[in-house]
């Protein structure tokens, strides 16, 4: 695995996945790399492919059962400072997948931004909470969703714009992606009344 020696990411090998599970359980994985950009990330891709190796990223640990033979591949975790930024432009928030929901809450608080209240409690990230489009039968974050920016099985990225994406009830057409960045369209409002809410 000399092709892992120039990383400046997180490198564990044989990694428990009980430590990064909310439920606490699952064996070890062969390795566990948290990138530290999207470039270190295509590494990650290309080499899994040259090397037949199963891949799989993975966020909070939330909704996820793994099995006590661990996972004989490589695991990605997407929780280094280069994909959990965010920004605004005035009713816009863009941030980076990795951020947990509760950080996305906590800056459209602040920034007097509303609509994503009802996310307040949910234990994933930006992009788990994207693939499975958080929410309830009536409102989900894809309502919010202006785009998603996505890295596809061979590394290339694209912006996928609302026409592109399809959300429902606890579904998208995200899955077969690794979701990288969102764009959420927010109504404006005062930090105090989004607090409350």
């Amino acid at each position: 695995m000399h092709w892992l020696n120039s990383f400046k990411g997180r490198i564990r090998f044989n990694e428990p996945l009980s430590r990064h599970t909310t439920l606490g359980i699952g064996g070890p994985a062969d390795i566990w790399i948290e990138p530290s950009s999207v470039f270190e990330l295509r590494q990650i891709l290309g080499a899994c492919l040259n090397k037949k190796l199963p891949f799989l990223v993975i966020g909070k640990g939330s909704n996820i059962l793994a099995g006590d033979h661990g996972f004989k591949g490589i695991v990605s975790c997407l929780s280094s400072s280069a994909f959990t930024k965010i920004q605004s432009n005035k009713d816009c928030i863009s941030c980076g997948a990795g951020l947990g929901v509760q950080g996305l809450l906590n800056q459209s608080e602040m920034l007097g931004l509303s609509g994503l209240e009802f996310l307040a409690g949910i234990p994933a990230t930006v992009a788990g909470a994207l693939v499975i489009n958080a929410g309830n039968r009536s409102l989900g974050i894809g309502h919010f969703t202006e785009s998603v920016t996505v890295m596809d099985g061979a590394g290339r990225m694209k912006v996928l714009d609302r026409k592109q994406l399809k959300f429902g009830y606890r579904r998208s057409n995200l899955p077969r992606f690794i979701v990288l960045e969102a764009k959420f369209k927010l109504s404006k409002s005062h930090p105090e009344e989004v607090r409350q809410k």
